[in-house]
């Protein structure tokens, strides 16, 4: 140690952005087989924020430490899937004249436990967690411990389904049809603050806010001419989800200090 010493801790990145993600599904057959397996999965999913940097400082005279603030989370991108090139709001298909030509219908079978048919996801990241600072002092006239801030979650972006003359079946367990989220990222804890001393005249530990979840934008299933169809325990045919992230835990704070006499 030494007389005056500060420590800080470095800033975590944000998470990148996700771009949009679709499927356009205009003619043919998809069939899986054993567990898990889905039939057609879109998914935008922002990158989770970087966590702050953590300190601890051991002082002399005076020590100060500030755990680093953490980034934020990334938003995640629009999710779609169609049965037609036209069907995605504010995606075009791509492959010009070289994209397959739009057929009759589509068909999608799967068997096995939880194996889906069909799933769109926009999902935002979630927020960094703040860096905790720590500190041990001998008789420092001043003590100071402050935890980084958390940061808020990424938006989860529209998901959509845009489908006509689909044929769709699941056979097994938790097996849904068709399952459209859009889900908020959550928030990230704020750090922790601690300190110990040893005859210091003002020890002062502060614990840091945290961030606020992510928004979830709409979900929006439309189906035509086309039928959805089930066969097993606990498997729903339509699951629409519009989920905000939850908010952090706030940071906490203990110290204490030993004075002679």
């Amino acid at each position: 140690g030494s007389a005056g010493v500060g420590a800080i801790g470095g800033t975590g990145a944000a998470g990148g952005n996700a771009a949009n993600a679709s499927i356009f599904a205009v003619d043919g057959y998809v069939a899986t087989r054993g567990a898990f397996s889905h039939g057609l999965v879109a998914q935008s999913i922002g990158g989770g924020g970087g966590a702050g940097g953590s300190v601890i400082d051991l002082s002399v005279g005076a020590g100060v430490g500030v755990g680093g603030d953490s980034g934020a989370g990334g938003a995640g991108g629009r999710a779609c899937i169609s049965t037609s090139y036209d069907g995605c709001v504010n995606i075009t298909a791509q492959g010009g004249n070289d994209r397959p030509a739009q057929g009759a219908g589509f068909k999608v079978t799967t068997e096995g436990d939880f194996a889906n048919g069909a799933m769109v996801q926009s999902i935002g990241g979630g927020g960094g967690s703040g860096g905790s600072a720590g500190g041990v002092g001998a008789l420092d006239v001043v003590s100071l411990q402050i935890g980084g801030k958390g940061a808020v979650g990424g938006d989860g972006h529209v998901a959509e389904m845009t489908l006509s003359n689909l044929a769709l079946e699941t056979h097994g367990e938790n097996a849904h049809g068709l399952v459209g989220q859009s889900v908020g990222g959550g928030g990230g804890s704020g750090g922790s603050a601690a300190g110990l001393g040893v005859e210091t005249v003002a020890p002062i530990q502060i614990g840091a806010s945290a961030g606020q979840g992510g928004s979830a934008q709409s979900v929006d299933l439309q189906l035509a001419n086309s039928s959805v169809s089930t066969f097993g325990h606990n498997s729903v045919g339509i699951v629409a989800q519009a989920i905000g992230g939850g908010g952090g835990t706030g940071g906490s704070a203990y110290g204490g200090t030993v004075n002679d006499g």
